[in-house]
């Protein structure tokens, strides 16, 4: 009993299943349309560009260049002239002086009492020496100062040269006069000037000359007297001088520099020194005239 039934119970089964296996397939409903799209307006054309020339722009003008910084500016020392100033001396015993015989002319001679000394050697006490030339031979002498050079005076009274040694600068006018009644003549030896030999018969004529070249020293006589002679000293700048009657000298307004300084003599031997001259200096310098020159 309890069999069939548990046979009949897996029939019913069966039958079950096998219906809901060849059941039909449901009505499938079909898709649903999609929603129509909304009207979208096309868009309105844009206008056209214009082309609008842009004007350029007007070139900007150059920054100024910055400061550039200097340093702390230093102080510039004023440049002033400074002076070589000294005595020219004669070592040992000097040379007698020279006697000037006068018979030669009767009216020099009546402008004397006897014969006279010349003026070749002129010393003090102490050696200290008259008509030395001291001048600068190298060194920075600078330009020339412009304008016009005042005359210088070579004079003749008492049958000599006043004074015996000078200096004149290139182109600077000597006056050479007569103060003697009676005839002088007047004669240049130079080597690199011209020379040139005039005579002056009366007091009071005089005739202006002029060295065109530098020249260490050009002798000057009177043919007619023949004791008469001068010396003078051509130079392209004015840093020259003429020692006094105690063989002092001073060589003034010199720049600043180095230069060689020499001392002429008209019976000893030239002698050179080199010297320093400091912005506004005073420096001394002496010569020593030791080597005398032949006759």
């Amino acid at each position: 009993m309890k069999r069939s039934t548990a046979i009949v119970l897996g029939l019913v089964v069966l039958l079950i299943v096998a219906l809901l296996f060849h059941r039909a397939p449901r009505e499938q409903k079909p898709p649903r349309p999609p929603k129509p799209a909304a009207a979208v307006e096309p868009p309105a054309p844009e206008p056209a560009a214009v082309a609008v020339e842009t004007p350029k722009p007007s070139p900007r003008p150059p920054s100024p260049p910055k400061p550039v910084e200097l340093p702390p500016s230093v102080p510039v020392e004023e440049v002033k002239p400074g002076t070589v100033r000294g005595v020219v001396q004669i070592l040992g015993v000097p040379p007698r002086r020279r006697k000037v015989r006068l018979e030669v002319d009767p009216k020099c001679r009546a402008l004397h009492t006897g014969d006279v000394l010349s003026d070749d050697i002129v010393v003090d006490p102490a050696n200290n020496v008259r008509w030395a030339f001291v001048y600068v031979a190298r060194g920075n002498t600078g330009a020339a100062p412009p304008g016009a050079l005042p005359p210088v005076l070579l004079d003749q009274v008492g049958c000599k040269f006043e004074p015996h040694v000078l200096g004149v600068r290139v182109n600077q006018p000597l006056n050479i006069f007569n103060n003697d009644n009676l005839l002088h003549n007047v004669h240049s030896l130079p080597f690199e000037n011209k020379e040139w030999n005039f005579g002056l018969p009366t007091p009071g004529l005089y005739e202006t000359k002029r060295f065109t070249k530098p020249e260490v020293m050009i002798k000057i006589v009177c043919d007619i007297h023949p004791w008469m002679r001068a010396w003078v000293g051509v130079l392209d700048h004015p840093y020259f001088s003429v020692t006094s009657e105690t063989g002092g000298y001073g060589i003034v307004n010199l720049p600043p520099g180095r230069f060689l300084i020499k001392a002429w003599h008209e019976r000893y031997a030239t002698v050179e020194r080199e010297v320093e001259v400091p912005s506004g200096g005073d420096v001394r310098l002496d010569f020593y005239l030791d080597a005398q020159k032949a006759d």
